[in-house]
């Protein structure tokens, strides 16, 4: 750069104006461009890196599909561990009536609910009847009453 250009630079940020002297802003310096030109290296790097390990990635499942044998099967259930396993009956909690919205409380598979009659419980129970009381539930031909 001329030492004229030099001068007229350093008049403009001098005076706190910008100009722009042979191509060059008095605003954007050579720092600045050094600055952003790190910037964008450092994100190259990282973008290079994750590129890398994607290739490894796809190359590692290349190798193992190609060296290693399809996963087992699970074994067959045997008759002692097929039956499913059998959900005690829901306990009840609370019955709250709200105008004409009844709805109860219960603790279903572990899980507590509040349900009203036709919703379904956590273990495959269905709300049947509610009253005052005690609620009748089902699953499948069983049917319990619970009370308070």
């Amino acid at each position: 750069m001329k030492t004229k250009q030099i001068a007229k630079l350093s008049l403009c940020l001098a005076v706190g104006s910008s100009c722009l002297v042979g191509g060059v802003s008095a605003t954007e310096t050579a720092a600045d461009k050094l600055a952003a030109l790190q910037a964008q290296r450092a994100l190259n790097k990282v973008r290079l890196d994750v590129a890398k390990q994607e290739a490894e990635i796809v190359e590692a499942n290349q190798k193992k599909g190609a060296a290693s044998p399809p996963p087992a099967a699970p074994p067959p259930r045997s008759p002692s561990n097929s039956a499913p396993v059998e959900m005690p009956a829901p306990s009840l909690v609370s019955i709250t009536s709200v105008g004409e919205q009844v709805s109860a409380t219960v603790i279903s598979a572990g899980i507590r609910k509040t349900a009203r009659v036709g919703e379904s419980l956590p273990g495959g129970w269905l709300v049947t009847g509610l009253k005052s009381s005690s609620v009748t539930v089902s699953r499948g031909s069983q049917v319990v009453t619970l009370r308070l």
